[in-house]
């Protein structure tokens, strides 16, 4: 470890219960403290001096590494967390365990910083803790819905049956594998069905009081109150049904209605049942004026509430409602007194103790007085409140466990595309002569730097593509004054200085009518398959968000010249970083088994395995080269993408080397997990390199390996 500031200093870096190393400008390793010695097995005089990537040359630390070249040239720091970026580090706990951890990047002075520290961080402990939360969570879920006392059904989009717990059995009389895979046309009617599915499937949630008549096992019928709202999870369509059985508050509201028709005909009959229902209910009743006046009500509010039947007779309802619920009575109030058929709301009512209640309510004004059933239902809402926090932390988990493996595709395809990417551009150096003629003063210009070198990246592609016979592009810079003469027909250039770029090629070159829709979106000359139409099109627009402008010059068959003008920036200007060089290495007319079952990227290594001096076999895929492999043919290497149709890679390997023991094998993959734990995946004398690579890696790559054991 380099000396530091102070031996005081030294020994609280070396004490501090947590990972650091403090990297030099060319993120170099100069102090490594004694925690992140003993997390990694790695010793400080081991790592100084050392890149990251040479301590740890197996470990993917692209993004790290981002975050290192961030800290030193923007001065911004970058905390990277276990849950977005796993498997960080290989770093091991006292016990030997994987250690979780965080890591921290920070500048060290003003920007562009001189040095950063990295700052490791064990949480292996919160994470534990977190998935033990998460496991809880989910049998929490679970105890709620089958314990709940209402009907609960899960369905697909096609409206099947996916679960149903305790309570929808009881209710429906079938078993739950009975119910599972059927549709729910099984126990609702086809009319309620009709009317209800079309509109939870596009999105609109029931949670109003709507019922439904449901068909039990023995064939009876079953009065419900129906819930139903959509849900979406790895892409596929739920709906989560509550059902609740409705039948006793059906019967009482019936008969409440009796009560009420046969009122002066039936006087002592009615009196005696109202009575008797009255007295025994568990549900609360009450009696009382259209403007809220309690004229009774039954002993089932002395149970629940506490409330005397003297105390409440002549008092006010409103007085018992919970007060953010007055205005939602006084409005109810005010509709039952127009008449209509009976009205359920719920309302929180106010307890003897100062507590509340929630009472699903069922009223009616007849004869000039209200009249109303109450239930209790605070348990029911507490548990619905339970299930919905429950199914969010599912959905939620369901969520980042489809973007995982989207991503992961994604990545894997990309990938792909990289690699013929980067590889063609490594081949059009081979065929195009390219020239530049830059401006030693060139003046500075304030743009997206991704942007322009799509620009230039764009129009080397043209360029190339102008030239099938080869040819020679050359990129020229120049400065261009405000009293220099920049019009040339098309659009007029705004007065100032600019900094120019101009791409040329010796290419076929575009007639005048050509060159009028060059820049408009979709028009392209080039074959079906080869070009898009939005490559100038997108320059075009790159150079107006700049503020500048773009000119074409050409004539048929004397070639193309495309320059950018961009507008002049005075600002400061950060040195460009320094450039390494290296030779490649050639081969010595070794064979070289290439499986690949991507085309462009199959031509492509194929072409450069030839250029570099080998003789190359190629295969689509395993089944394919299995012959070459049992034949006698020579072999000193093969290389092979993992993820063949049919036979993987790596089983293509193993059936390899039964037959060619020696053989090594080059892994080639577009899957960042195959990369981070490809120690279990390789045996000796196996290697593996991550899509996108650039061909110059490649060949090192080869070399090395064909160099092996020699």
């Amino acid at each position: 470890m380099l000396r530091l500031e102070s031996d005081l200093s030294a020994a609280i870096f070396d004490a501090l219960n947590i990972g650091l190393a403090l990297l030099d400008g060319n993120k170099r390793v100069v102090a490594w403290n004694s925690w992140l010695a003993v997390a990694s097995g790695i010793t400080a005089e081991m790592a100084t001096g050392r890149l990251l990537d040479e301590i740890f040359p197996s470990s993917g630390l692209r993004r790290l590494d981002l975050a290192i070249s961030g800290a030193l040239e923007t001065g911004t720091a970058r905390l990277l967390t276990h849950s977005l970026h796993p498997a960080l580090l290989p770093l091991r706990t006292p016990a030997g365990r994987t250690l979780v951890h965080n890591i921290l990047v920070q500048p060290v002075g003003e920007k562009p910083a001189s040095k950063c520290l990295v700052q490791v961080t064990d949480v292996t402990v919160a994470a534990r803790r977190a998935e033990i939360l998460r496991e809880r969570q989910n049998a929490r879920y679970a105890s709620v819905v089958d314990s709940a006392p209402d009907a609960i059904l899960t369905l697909d989009a096609a409206g099947l049956i996916q679960f149903a717990n305790p309570a929808a059995t009881r209710e429906f009389g079938y078993a739950s594998q009975e119910l599972v895979g059927h549709h729910m046309g099984l126990l609702l009617e086809a009319e309620a069905w009709g009317k209800i599915w079309p509109a939870v499937l596009g999105g609109e949630p029931v949670h109003g009081p709507v019922e439904v008549v449901a068909r039990r096992k023995d064939g009876s019928p079953s009065y419900l109150e129906i819930s139903a709202s959509r849900w979406v999870s790895d892409s596929r369509v739920f709906v989560t049904i509550i059902l609740r059985d409705v039948n006793e508050r059906r019967a009482v509201e019936e008969a409440l209605r009796t009560l009420n028709q046969t009122l002066e005909r039936r006087v002592a009959e009615r009196t005696a049942d109202r009575d008797r229902m009255w007295r025994l209910s568990t549900d609360i009743m009450i009696v009382a004026q259209l403007n809220g006046t309690i004229n009774a009500i039954n002993p089932a509010w002395t149970q629940l509430f506490g409330w005397d039947e003297a105390g409440l007779v002549g008092s006010s309802m409103i007085d018992f409602i919970h007060p953010e619920d007055q205005n939602q009575f006084q409005s109810i109030l005010r509709e039952l007194s127009t008449g209509g058929a009976p009205k359920l709301f719920e309302l929180r009512v106010q307890t003897q103790d100062h507590r509340s209640r929630r009472i699903e309510w069922s009223a009616v004004a007849a004869d000039g007085l209200l009249q109303a059933v109450g239930r209790d239902v605070t348990a029911e809402r507490e548990a619905e409140q339970a299930l919905q926090k429950a199914e969010e932390a599912l959905r939620q988990a369901q969520k980042m466990e489809a973007i995982g493996q989207l991503t992961g595709g994604i990545a894997h395809d990309f990938n792909n595309l990289l690699t013929g990417i980067i590889g063609s551009m490594h081949i059009l150096k081979r065929r195009v002569e390219l020239t530049t003629d830059l401006e030693p003063a060139l003046w500075p210009a304030f743009t997206d730097a991704h942007q322009l070198e799509n620009a230039i990246l764009n129009l080397a592609i043209n360029a190339r593509d102008a030239m099938p016979g080869g040819g020679r592009l050359t990129i020229t810079t120049r400065n261009a004054a405000s009293y220099e003469p920049i019009l040339d027909g098309q659009e007029e250039i705004s007065d100032g200085d600019y900094t120019v770029i101009c791409v040329s090629d010796t290419g076929v070159g575009m007639a005048p009518d050509v060159i009028t829709k060059a820049f408009e979106p979709f028009f392209t000359t080039k074959p079906i398959g080869q070009g898009t139409g939005l490559g100038l099109s997108m320059i075009y627009g790159f150079t107006k968000q700049s503020r500048g402008a773009v000119r074409i010059r050409s004539a048929v068959g004397q070639g193309t010249t495309v320059s950018l003008y961009l507008p002049r920036h005075n600002g400061p200007i950060l040195p460009p970083p320094a450039k390494q060089s290296h030779e490649i290495p050639k081969g010595d007319g070794e064979t070289v088994l290439l499986v690949e079952d991507d085309s462009s990227v199959r031509l492509l290594i194929g072409e450069v395995l030839r250029e570099l001096g080998y003789a190359c076999i190629e295969a689509s895929e395993g089944q394919a080269a299995l012959p070459i492999l049992l034949s006698n043919t020579r072999l000193d290497l093969m290389i092979t993408d993992v993820g063949l149709p049919g036979l993987s890679g790596r089983q293509l390997a193993t059936a390899a080397r039964q037959y060619r023991p020696d053989l090594k094998v080059l892994f080639v993959t577009g899957y960042a997990e195959h990369a981070t734990g490809h120690t279990k995946f390789l045996e000796p004398g196996m290697e593996m390199v991550t899509k996108p690579f650039t061909l110059d890696a490649l060949a090192l790559k080869i070399k090395e390996m064909i160099l092996q054991n020699r």
